[in-house]
């Protein structure tokens, strides 16, 4: 929303663990979303909404029955994944392998 999303979720992430915010008080939320762009009562209807709770809980058991047990979490290609905090090195031949198996895989679709 606005183009902010990955800042906005790191502002959250710091403000969980850098600044030790209860990031599950709304009111919390609210204070971090309005320097994101997003008005405050925004922000709190959207944190308030059951709704979105449901969306969130359900993408989170898809990516739980997906093989995803930790963040980060990237998948190349759709084939090849590698999660937890990962070296340059280690991230750049994961991209590399996914991209030499790309064009057996697209020649068979």
């Amino acid at each position: 929303m606005r183009g902010t999303q990955h800042r906005l979720a790191v502002a959250i992430t710091d403000a969980h663990f850098m600044e030790a915010k209860n990031i599950s008080d709304t009111d919390v939320l609210a204070d971090i979303a309005v320097n994101h762009g997003f008005e405050r009562e925004e922000a709190r209807s959207i944190a308030r909404d059951p709704e979105q709770h449901r969306r969130v809980e359900q993408e989170a058991a898809q990516a739980v029955a997906s093989g995803i047990r930790s963040v980060p979490h990237f998948v190349f290609g759709g084939r090849i994944a590698i999660n937890g905090g990962r070296s340059e090195d280690e991230i750049a031949a994961a991209i590399r392998k996914a991209a030499a198996v790309a064009p057996f895989a697209n020649a068979l679709g």
